[in-house]
């Protein structure tokens, strides 16, 4: 099982969420924690630096890395999609 770990600023947007797409969010981060390459709602996200992924969670998507060797997931960011320009930061 994968270790989660969360960047000041996924958390900043979500303590700004209602309570029940906290929870939501949470169940598929804790999904995801158990293989975060077997999911039906991620994609990876071409042409950046890093590897990296997004998870869909119903218009929320959360953006996040997969260090292997420590056995960790990243999660980056959290924000609802607008356009293509949403990925261009990592």
């Amino acid at each position: 099982m994968y270790q989660v770990v969360f960047r000041s600023r996924f958390e900043r947007t979500f303590k700004k969420l209602d309570r029940k797409t906290q929870v939501l969010i949470l169940g598929e981060l804790e999904r995801l924690a158990q293989d975060p390459f077997d999911h039906p709602q991620i994609r990876a996200i071409v042409g950046v630096r890093q590897k990296a992924f997004r998870l869909r969670v119903g218009r929320w998507r959360v953006l996040y890395i997969v260090l292997s060797k420590d056995m960790t997931i990243e999660v980056i960011d959290l924000f609802m999609r607008k356009g293509r320009d949403d990925y261009r930061d990592l």
